[in-house]
This record gives structure tokens, C-alpha cells and sequence, in this order.
């Protein structure tokens, strides 16, 4: 659907199924083509189909998981997780689908949410091993390669990580334990991107809603699904009153995404069925 803030039109680009379109992924390309899992038969692949909801591709088909689809901002890679080899890794493949390229892998557990910075060059992701525990970011070139820790040395949990539009901020979520009060901390960190460099800086968010989070399309914002009425919000960086982005009454947002120009949101809605929907930002913000 699309969605205008202001007139509450909206307008449903793909139908309602139970395959989880979008659930564990959606973003677009820079053709303007919508990427995003979903399932297929037993197993999870990626997808694209026109904003216009017609000419859906399926681009993976491999047996297994293929998820958290993100394409480079030339339209040249799609860098995805997937299980194929056995244990979850950090993927690439051409943006027709061909020719994927396994960019990392972890036998101890999993590597996901991949996002990519430096003009295409690099990716960065989550990697948490299969017992719990401290998890980190790390990256890897685009074309393969070694793969790093992105703070080395650090000692917070570093998971989610976001990668701003113009590629020079990352927000991330982490926790500590406070031993002293028996709590445990949960709030976003940032840090600043040069290239391949990513420095960590002293900005740091409570963290009180869902785990779903993006910036928003000027750099100025944090947009994040809240936890109570299951709608997109929106929180100044400088502070000051959050405000909600959507107000849907009838389902849930299960996942979101900004286009490419940052003036419309595509967003999963429902519960067991998964509609993509299109949200016009009339703000332009």
C-alpha cells in the first residue's frame, strides 16, 4: 500500500499471503526494485518485484534460509545471510541473482544483518556465536577477503548495527550488565564512518522500544517500531518528543524500510499474513 501521512491514503503493492514477505528483509535497489525474503516452499528465499508490485524475480533458490537482502548503491552486488554452506554467512551475488560469493563464515554460530558502506566496497554485520553471548560487529570487503572486528577490543555487545544514507554514520544496539544493581543496560551507540574506518564517538540513546530500528532518510533521526502500539515512531537525535510516523489500528508493522529518495517507507504489516506496503512521506524528511 501506499501511505500519505497527511490524507491516509494508502495503496498495497504485493497481496496478502502466509509465506512472511518482508519479515526478514526488504530494501530497495537503486533500479528501484523492492528486495525482500520470503517463503518458498520449506525453505527462505530473496525476491524483487517492481514498486508497482508486478514482475516479482526470485533471485535465490538455494534450500535453506536466504535473508536480509541490501543491494550496493550502484546496483552492482546484493550482500544477504544464508545457511547454504551449513552455518549462517554473509553472501554476495550480481543483482540478477547469479554468481554468489560466500564472504564469510562462522561455525560457531551466525552472521547476519549485513550492510555496506564505502561506496560498495565493504560490508558490515552481526556476528553472535551459538551459545549467546557477546556479540560483534565486524567487516569484510565486498569482493572478499579478511574478515575484521570493526572495534577491536571493545567490550560492549554490538548487534543491528544501521548504516545512515549518506554512509557516514552507524547506529548500533548494545547492553551491559551492571553488576552493582543486578540490571542489565540496553541502549544504541554511534559512530562515525569514513570509508572503511568506523570510529566510535560518544553519542549514545536509551533504548526503549523494538529491535527494529533504521535512520531516518536525513540523518537527523532514529525510526523505530514501538514496542506498545506496533507503529513506526520517530526520535530526534538533539531530543524532544518522539512522533509517530504511522498510526495503523487494524495491524501491526512487522518490518519497515526508507526508499532510496527518503520520501516513501515501505513497511510489512500484519500478523500471520504480510502485506508490503508503500508509505508516501509527505514531510520529505
Amino acid at each position: 500500500m501506499e501511505f500519505d501521512r497527511k490524507t491516509k491514503q494508502t495503496k498495497q503493492i504485493m497481496g496478502e499471503s502466509k509465506t512472511f514477505g518482508g519479515h526478514l528483509g526488504v530494501s530497495q535497489m537503486a533500479d528501484g526494485k523492492i528486495l525482500y525474503s520470503k517463503m518458498n516452499g520449506k525453505d527462505i528465499n530473496i525476491f524483487s518485484l517492481d514498486e508497482d508490485g508486478s514482475k516479482e524475480t526470485q533471485l535465490t533458490s538455494n534450500k535453506g534460509i536466504n535473508i536480509f537482502p541490501v543491494a550496493t548503491s550502484d546496483g552492482k552486488y546484493i550482500v544477504f545471510s544464508s545457511n547454504r554452506n551449513g552455518s549462517i554467512g554473509i553472501w554476495r551475488m550480481d543483482s540478477d541473482g547469479s554468481n554468489p560469493v560466500e564472504l564469510s563464515a562462522f561455525d560457531g554460530g551466525k552472521d547476519t544483518y549485513p550492510q555496506i558502506i564505502n561506496q560498495g566496497k565493504n560490508v558490515i554485520f552481526t556476528r553472535q556465536g551459538n551459545e549467546g553471548g557477546k556479540a560483534s560487529l565486524m567487516m569484510v570487503p565486498i569482493e572478499g577477503g579478511e574478515v575484521k572486528p570493526i572495534f577491536s577490543g571493545s567490550n560492549l555487545t554490538e548487534l543491528l548495527s544501521q548504516v545512515s544514507n549518506d554512509e557516514k554514520s552507524l547506529v548500533f544496539l548494545s547492553y551491559k550488565f551492571d553488576k552493582d544493581l543486578a540490571k542489565m543496560d540496553v541502549f544504541l551507540k554511534f559512530a562515525d564512518i569514513d570509508g572503511a574506518k568506523v570510529t566510535m564517538n560518544n553519542r549514545q540513546m536509551d533504548f526503549d522500544f523494538s529491535q527494529l530500528f533504521r535512520w531516518s532518510p536525513d540523518g537527523k533521526s532514529i525510526d523505530f517500531l514501538s514496542k506498545t502500539d506496533k507503529n513506526v515512531w520517530r526520535r530526534p537525535l538533539s531530543g524532544g518528543q518522539d512522533s509517530a510516523l504511522t498510526d495503523f489500528n487494524s495491524s501491526s508493522v512487522m518490518n519497515f524500510t526508507w526508499s532510496n529518495d527518503g520520501k516513501r517507507m515501505f513497511i510489512v504489516k500484519g500478523v500471520v499474513n504480510s502485506d508490503l506496503v508503500l508509505i508516501k512521506d509527505s514531510s520529505g524528511a
